[in-house]
């Protein structure tokens, strides 16, 4: 079986022709039969994908990183880092609304998505364009550079599966700054 994470929320963006199509692919692949067997990456996953198929989701792997790729020298920026897709369910609009309270710290949001541009009026409208900044199509290097920068990450997504992000400020040896939920909880 297929199942597509929950972003029925966001479909209203793409085409009604090609939505409906790969809906039907889905569907369709679903209906050949049963999987033998469904890993899921976290056990908050596994629990929703219980529900979703009504099967025992048993198998557990988690994401790993690789300490060797991650740089650690001490920040000198009074930097906060956050990584992930411009997308509503990443609540990137929190850290922003946050930024009015914190005096003196920048806030580098690096990814894309349909939310960027309201995220940007946002940081306009709240007064911190000057310390808000938004990045994209970085390399792994680079994104490996702001994580060394950064003073901690900021991670905020609801009902995140796993959340690779976590991982990787802990493999970069900065401070994690996150919400309780989600499949990352168990392995931070």
């Amino acid at each position: 079986a297929a199942h597509v994470y929950p972003k029925h929320d966001y479909y209203s963006s793409v085409e009604g022709r090609v939505q409906e199509a790969t809906l039907d692919v889905l569907t369709g692949f679903n209906r050949l039969g049963s999987p033998d067997r469904i890993v899921a990456n976290s056990r908050y996953t596994a629990e929703y994908l219980s529900e979703v198929h009504g099967v025992r989701v048993r198998d557990i792997v988690y994401p790993g990183v690789s300490l060797d790729e991650f740089m650690y020298p001490f920040p000198e920026e009074n930097m906060v880092l956050s990584v992930g897709q411009l997308w509503p369910h990443k609540r990137i609009d929190l850290v922003i609304e946050a930024m009015r309270h914190v005096e003196g710290m920048q806030l580098y949001v690096v990814g894309s998505g349909p939310q960027g541009p309201e995220l940007k009026r946002m940081a306009r409208a709240y007064g911190v364009t000057d310390r808000v900044f938004f990045l994209h199509d970085l390399t792994n290097h680079e994104v490996r550079t702001l994580y060394a920068r950064s003073r901690a990450v900021v991670f905020t997504p609801v009902r995140e599966p796993f959340g690779i992000v976590a991982l990787e400020a802990m493999a970069a040896g900065r401070p994690l700054i996150a919400v309780p939920e989600g499949g990352f909880t168990e392995v931070v």
